[in-house]
């Protein structure tokens, strides 16, 4: 079981820089001509696509249908997975709107688009990917990653990899609420790219609900841009999340959400106890790497 898990998320964080890297050439070269950090995040790495790939891994290799012609098979498997990444594009952006306020794509001057989150055009691009990644790559991923996941060391990487993302959200989410709080007073909906590029990103149709304190609202980006969130509280929050991770088990990942919540003046002491107890963890695992090898 805990194999099957490490191999998820070795899965999910290929998927997720993979997809960063897609998207930066895509922006530099196709949308924007610019180079941009897409997505969410700060670091080099788009959560969606991570999923996306778990689904397709998933899908690929318990999915199976022995009594028709493979033909058949394969457009069957190409559909689930076009439905499937369409479905997770849509939850996503769909949390993201309705949850903060934010609209991180936005496909609204696509034909057929639903909300603006999902559209035929890039269904069919996940179609593609799909049966690229089953003709060509499934079997070199599950390769790869079974041999990975029974190394015990590659709870290390997972665990390092992890603690720097689960940090990075921790600091996104804090500041996405900022957006959030501002866009939900003024019942707005932030396209958080084109914030990227201007504070004064908004969507058009929400302009004239705002005209009287639009200067309010571009001081208020400016400022949420600046990332003015309360570092004692993002600190308490990190240590918090520090120390109840550190008992799961993935040994290291905890240890830098502890080091960076040992600012926190009031969970000093519970960030120590994390970094502690991942540490014994570590000790337990060297020790039985040493016994059985």
């Amino acid at each position: 079981m805990l194999y099957w898990i490490i191999e998820l998320f070795l899965i999910f964080f290929v998927g997720a820089v993979l997809g960063y890297i897609i998207e930066v050439f895509y922006r530099r070269f196709v949308s924007r001509h610019k180079w941009m950090n897409p997505g969410f995040l700060n670091g080099p790495y788009l959560p969606l696509y991570g999923f996306g790939l778990v689904f397709l891994y998933l899908i690929c290799e318990y999915i199976n249908f022995n009594y028709i012609p493979s033909e058949i098979e394969i457009i069957l498997k190409i559909l689930i997975i076009t439905f499937s990444l369409t479905l997770v594009e849509f939850i996503a952006g769909l949390i993201f709107i309705k949850g903060l306020h934010i609209k991180l794509w936005d496909y609204s001057h696509q034909w057929g688009n639903i909300m603006g989150i999902i559209c035929p055009l890039y269904s069919f691009f996940w179609g593609i990917i799909g049966l690229g990644y089953y003709v060509g790559l499934h079997n070199i991923t599950k390769m790869i990653v079974e041999a990975w996941s029974i190394n015990p060391l590659s709870s290390f990487f997972v665990g390092i990899i992890l603690g720097i993302f689960l940090i990075d959200m921790a600091i996104s989410f804090n500041l996405a609420t900022k957006i959030s709080q501002f866009a939900k007073e003024k019942n707005i909906v932030v396209r958080f790219e084109e914030m990227k590029v201007s504070a004064l990103a908004i969507s058009e149709k929400f302009k004239d609900k705002i005209s009287n304190g639009f200067d309010e609202y571009q001081r208020k980006l400016e400022e949420i841009k600046e990332d003015l969130v309360n570092p004692n509280d993002r600190d308490d929050r990190l240590a918090i999340i520090g120390f109840i991770t550190s008992f799961i088990g993935f040994l290291i990942f905890p240890i830098p959400l502890c080091i960076k919540g040992y600012k926190s003046k009031k969970h000093q002491k519970l960030a120590l106890a994390g970094v502690i107890i991942s540490f014994i963890e570590i000790l337990a695992l060297v020790i039985l790497i040493i016994i059985f090898y």
